[in-house]
């Protein structure tokens, strides 16, 4: 069942904003009713970020200083924050937000992207969005710390980011204060705690710790999780926050994540006695690896006053019948005790478009983490080790070569500094010398003309697969066509028909585009030749995917030609074959 799961991501990897110049006076009313970007979801999707602010552009890797990513995070104000270079940031001290509303855009750095080391990235304040980052945090740092944690604030969500190295957990979304709630983590690389590290500490190879109170709820989907010793995930509500004292508690929703290779008798588990908390537990994928032993634990419980909804979890490739089978009682917990915590429906949370785990296992590892502009050594390293089932946790980065080298690149021309490429604003009919245009809207669609470059960058792409290069007429031809990326809503992609078989004679008429439903990853094509009474050479159609300058860019293989054969002609030669050449975005 596994190696299904290996096959089909090996397969999904080959065929894979008002007028110009108006100043938006109320920040974040031009989009309330808007996600803070398209493909958000869960509870910190509706964070505001920088929306309709300032932009300080990151000109340099020193630690703080004029144009350090230090002096942008310190800044106040609403503001978006772009880089102009590439490389690893050695930090002095943590990285620490504590003004509200930024937008921090990892996806607009050049080269290699970005990625912070010796210590690390953490999160104190309301509406913050965090796209595309790395956190290697490394045992060079002497520092006991996570990689990336959250402490207080309200509506934050961390998209395609990747942390790894930490000294204690990897990833936190942690407080015993009444001041943390609306939280997203999505698309994540949360891998390779560091397990024995700190001197005297003892082992500490920790995921995520996840807690909260007082109704507080946080979502972690589409994550990966590897090479951690335990707590993938920790969830709780601290003790001080007793059942008597927060009836209502914390909820989790965790849902579509891949955990590998966690070590002990399982991955996750609470370990609070006498506060509340609830889970859903839903859609996620768990494999064992290297340091797993035959543990088919998911969670294991502790207070008796939690509840929880297990849901389509798979262990190795299986989905149990009894999905609570996958989770450990307590001995205080009572047959009874038991069946309140059992819960036939999930808890209510803001909407997460769910997949099946093997859905999710290929999701998760073709697109989370900082894929851009282009996933690094570290996170491809570990994908392989899962395909492979390799890898084991690990004490020291050294143990896996390291930080890799990650170019500095050449930023695009951005005249007016608003963090809009000229060529980009100018096929749009912006104005590339008004730095206030960024704040607009010029499709009325409640993002400004800013949130709309970036998230052009992150567009979904589309490729094209077919194992045919020609048919005998009268066959049918199935063209699949792919999507990676978000996937969270519907999107129509164009196609060129070309080459010179003649529709209607040769084969049935085909539409010049195709819809991919909300969650759909491929669409076939058919193509249903045609039997005719002449006697001719192969001719060929020919289909090409057209670029779209807002929705979506095309992959590598954006076109294919299939030649069709006459069936009473046997001396004829194909005249096309499949055309992966070409690069078109």
């Amino acid at each position: 069942m596994l190696s299904r799961f290996f096959i089909t991501y090996k397969k999904f990897l080959w065929t894979s904003i008002l007028c110009c110049g108006f100043i938006i006076s109320c920040h974040g009313n031009i989009a309330s009713g808007n996600p803070a970007f398209p493909g958000a979801e869960g509870e910190g999707a509706n964070s505001a970020g920088g929306r309709g602010g300032d932009v300080y552009e990151v000109t340099s890797l020193d630690d703080s200083g004029p144009g350090s990513l230090r002096a942008a995070i310190e800044a106040s104000g609403p503001r978006t924050v772009v880089f102009k270079v590439g490389g690893t940031i050695a930090l002095l001290n943590p990285l620490i937000i504590r003004n509200p509303n930024i937008t921090i855009a990892g996806q607009t750095a050049p080269g290699g992207g970005i990625c912070l080391r010796d210590a690390g990235l953490a999160v104190s304040t309301n509406d913050v969005v965090v796209r595309f980052i790395r956190v290697r945090l490394g045992n060079d740092s002497l520092r006991d710390s996570d990689s990336i944690s959250i402490s207080k604030g309200k509506r934050i969500i961390f998209d395609h980011c990747s942390a790894s190295w930490s000294t204690d957990e990897t990833f936190s979304a942690s407080t015993n204060e009444e001041r943390l709630d609306d939280v997203t983590v999505q698309w994540t690389f949360i891998t390779e705690s560091l397990n024995n590290a700190i001197p005297g500490k003892g082992s500490h190879g920790y995921g995520s710790l996840i807690r909260g109170n007082r109704g507080a709820k946080y979502s972690f989907h589409h994550n990966l999780y590897a090479h951690h010793r335990g707590r993938s995930p920790r969830p709780g509500n601290y003790d001080d926050w007793s059942h008597d004292k927060d009836p209502q508690g914390f909820l989790l929703d965790f849902r579509n994540n891949v955990i590998y290779n966690f070590s002990g008798s399982y991955a996750g588990y609470n370990g609070d006695h006498e506060s509340i908390t609830k889970i859903n537990y839903a859609g996620n994928c768990l494999i064992r690896g290297q340091n797993s032993g035959q543990s088919s634990v998911a969670y294991r419980e502790q207070s008796i006053y939690n509840k929880g909804f297990f849901f389509n979890n798979a262990i190795d490739g299986n989905i149990p019948p009894d999905p609570f089978s996958l989770v450990r009682f307590p001995p205080e917990y009572t047959p009874a005790i038991a069946a309140a915590y059992k819960q036939n429906y999930p808890f209510s949370t803001d909407s997460v478009l769910t997949d099946s785990p093997q859905t999710a296992f290929t999701r998760v590892l073709a697109d989370a983490g900082a894929t851009l502009p282009e996933r690094d050594a570290v996170d491809e390293r570990v994908v392989q080790s899962i395909i492979n089932r390799t890898g084991t946790i690990i004490d020291d980065e050294s143990a896996v070569g390291g930080w890799p080298f990650l170019a500095a690149g050449t930023p695009p021309p951005d005249t007016d500094s608003d963090g809009m490429p000229d060529s980009w604003e100018t096929e749009r009919g912006l104005d590339s010398s008004d730095p206030a245009d960024r704040n607009g809207d010029r499709n009325f669609d409640g993002y400004t003309n800013l949130e709309e470059y970036l998230s052009w960058l992150v567009r979904p792409v589309i490729s094209c697969q077919s194992g045919i290069q020609s048919v005998t007429e009268g066959n049918l031809v199935e063209i699949s066509l792919n999507r990676s990326g978000y996937t969270t809503s519907t999107l129509r992609v164009n196609l060129e028909i070309g080459g010179d078989a003649i529709s209607g004679e040769d084969y049935e008429p085909l539409s010049s585009s195709v819809v991919f439903p909300k969650g759909q990853t491929e669409v076939v094509i058919r193509i249903q030749t045609l039997i005719d009474s002449r006697i001719e050479n192969a001719e060929q159609v020919s289909l090409r995917i057209l670029d779209h300058p807002d929705d979506y860019r095309t992959g590598d293989s954006d076109r294919l030609s299939v030649s069709i054969l006459d069936n009473t002609n046997p001396d004829q030669v194909p005249t096309a074959v499949r055309n992966s050449t070409g690069h078109y975005r």
